[in-house]
């Protein structure tokens, strides 16, 4: 028997919009990161090589990797 009602292990939509919000901050924080990292490495800003690497770094996993484990956590479960 199947009802037509919405599915309980489904995410609501005010959590899907919190996520989607999340996932979206989250990759412009990195590309920030990278960008401030990039002004360090070109002398713009007047830190230590080292934080522009670091910055770089960060940023690029914040953008590429963090994303993807997020989705995968809350990934909804087969049936």
């Amino acid at each position: 028997m199947t009802t037509n009602g919405p599915r309980r292990d489904l995410p609501s939509e005010a959590t899907s919009k919190a996520r989607f919000f999340v996932l979206s901050a989250n990759r412009l924080v990195g590309a920030v990161m990278v960008m401030l990292g990039i002004m360090v490495l070109n002398d713009f800003i007047a830190w230590p090589d080292f934080v522009g690497y670091v910055l770089v770094f960060l940023g690029i996993a914040e953008v590429f990797i963090v994303p993807q484990i997020l989705a995968r956590q809350w990934r909804t479960p087969p049936e």
